[in-house]
This record gives C-alpha cells, structure tokens and sequence, in this order.
C-alpha cells in the first residue's frame, strides 16, 4: 500500500483547491454534510463526510475531511482516538487498541489551525492525507476503520448533533 500512496501522490497536481478533490475516487464522491466541532466556546475543527452515494454506508468508499482550528500534537490526538473509541465500545481488546495507537502515532502529525487530515476508507484500508495530499499512512481492517470513524458517523458518538448534521440530516 505505501506503493500505492506513492504513486497516487506523484500523480495528484496541487492546482487543485480543495485536497478532497485530488484524492483516489473522491472525485466521484459528494459531499453528505459537514459539522463544526466546539468544545464548550472553542472552535476545534470543522469536518465533512464525502461519500459515493445516499446514505453513507461501510460497504462503499467514504473520506472524512477534518480542518483543525487549534493546536495538536499528532499524540494527543491518538490519545483523545483511543479514549473516545474506548467510550464507545468495549468490544477491541486492550492488545488491539494499543496495536492501532502505534499505527497511529507513526501516522497523525502534529497539526495547528489550518492543517487538514483525511482519512479514506477503501473497504480494506483507512488510509491518511495531509490537506497536500501527500499519503500519511493506512491501518489495514475494517475493525479499526467501525471504531475510528464512529467516533463522528456512529449511533454513540459524543456529539450526536454533530453525527446528524455529517449524516445530512
């Protein structure tokens, strides 16, 4: 896959304004909706959800696309992952969330307001962008992609409005 990544940024043209657009099979991709997350007054990213078709599902490609607007480290924000796929489930073993908190850790960079993350599911990957497109990393399964993603697409997130208005409702 880290060929893959490669090749797909050697092909992408930074003409294009929105990193979205220059990603595998995005292009095809529409917007489903888009959120603002505050924690209590402060603004801390925006986020969109693109996806081929209505509704969103797992059995076809989707990204999200997140812009910070504050400060992370790449750790803290593996820190905040785990402890809000903890929250919502309890079914990953302690030796598999300790195994995706090292992919991550070599993934996620540090980021300040501006910065632009995505994360793709393919239906076997997610795989991480930059907002220049340039391919971070990918943790392999669907089991990482249910518990990563469902801390914005699924039923227990934290911030159900925020779930609602991705989901475009």
């Amino acid at each position: 896959m880290k060929t893959l990544c490669l090749l797909l940024a050697l092909m992408m043209s930074p003409v294009f304004a929105n990193p979205v657009s220059v990603l595998p099979r995005l292009p095809a991709m529409q917007q489903i909706g888009a959120a603002q997350y505050h924690y209590f007054f402060w603004k801390v990213y925006n986020i969109q959800l693109y996806a081929e078709q209505t509704p969103w599902s797992y059995e076809h490609p989707f990204a999200l696309k997140i812009q910070y607007l504050r400060t992370f480290t790449g750790q803290e924000i593996v820190d905040e992952t785990l402890k809000q796929i903890r929250r919502q489930s309890k079914k990953y073993p302690e030796s598999t969330l300790q195994e995706w908190a090292k992919e991550m850790a070599v993934i996620f960079p540090n980021v300040k307001s501006g910065s632009v993350l995505i994360g793709y599911f393919d239906g076997q990957a997610t795989v991480f962008y930059n907002g220049q497109a340039q391919c971070l990393g990918e943790v392999q399964g669907r089991d990482f992609a249910e518990a990563f993603f469902s801390i914005w697409l699924g039923q227990d997130s934290a911030d159900p409005k925020l779930t609602q208005q991705l989901l475009g409702k």
